[in-house]
């Protein structure tokens, strides 16, 4: 019997023929031709929602986003946007599908560390999300373009080392990612007030335990650097 475990659970044998999603294959080839990339639509809706059920029944406000240069398609954007998930875009190319495929500008998340101006342009020009800051010359950029408050994320290195090709490893100490833990005196200060909204909490994690290196920021901790009239 052959192994059908790497197709989608809709996959069965029909004598010498593969049944996909209800659909046999030699009659989409017929109709269709080859090559033809074959997606089963509702494994793929089912498996978007798996995704997002598990995220958010343990954290509510969690997002789960697609990587659009996984498939930079339209249609495939559309599909899974419609089952309640954002975009993950690198940059304006990739933001012009997710636009155009019906995304919601809230719901989409630029990242990558050779971000142009262009891209960091169109972000701000379609009101994204957030902006992921990989590099401290984004905040500059950042800082720079934008005509009002901009929300932005850090993606931070943990700092630990894997043993795979050096072209694969991002997590370690020499990635080319904003790392937190040896920020100079400087980029801390870039970084901590480049943005007035309140900033979310950095969490430490090692050998499988996790501890608060700077609590979640409070509309209190926000109000307390006001200067009142003099």
């Amino acid at each position: 019997m052959p192994d059908l475990s790497l197709l989608p659970p809709s996959a069965t044998i029909e004598g010498e023929d593969l049944r996909l999603g209800g659909c046999l294959v030699s009659d989409l080839a017929q109709r269709f031709g080859t090559p033809a990339y074959l997606i089963d639509e509702g494994a793929l809706r089912a498996r978007a929602r798996e995704y997002l059920t598990a995220l958010t029944s343990r954290h509510r406000r969690g997002r789960v986003c697609f990587a659009v240069k996984a498939y930079p398609s339209v249609s495939m954007i559309r599909v899974l946007v419609r089952e309640g998930l954002g975009c993950d875009v690198v940059g304006a190319g990739e933001l012009r599908l997710a636009l155009a495929a019906g995304a919601d500008p809230a719901n989409i998340v630029m990242h990558g560390n050779a971000k142009s101006d262009e891209d960091i342009e169109s972000a701000l020009a379609a009101r994204i999300g957030y902006i992921v800051v990989d590099g401290f010359d984004d905040i500059d950029r950042i800082a720079r373009l934008a005509d009002e408050r901009t929300p932005v994320l850090l993606r931070v290195v943990p700092g630990v080392e894997s043993a795979t090709h050096a072209a694969l490893a991002t997590g370690g100490s020499q990635s080319n990612l904003v790392v937190v833990p040896v920020t100079g005196a400087y980029c801390f200060t870039m970084a901590n007030n480049y943005n007035a909204a309140l900033r979310p909490p950095v969490i430490y994690c090692d050998n499988g335990t996790a501890r608060v290196g700077v609590r979640r920021e409070t509309f209190d901790d926000l109000l307390a650097r006001e200067v009142g009239e003099s």
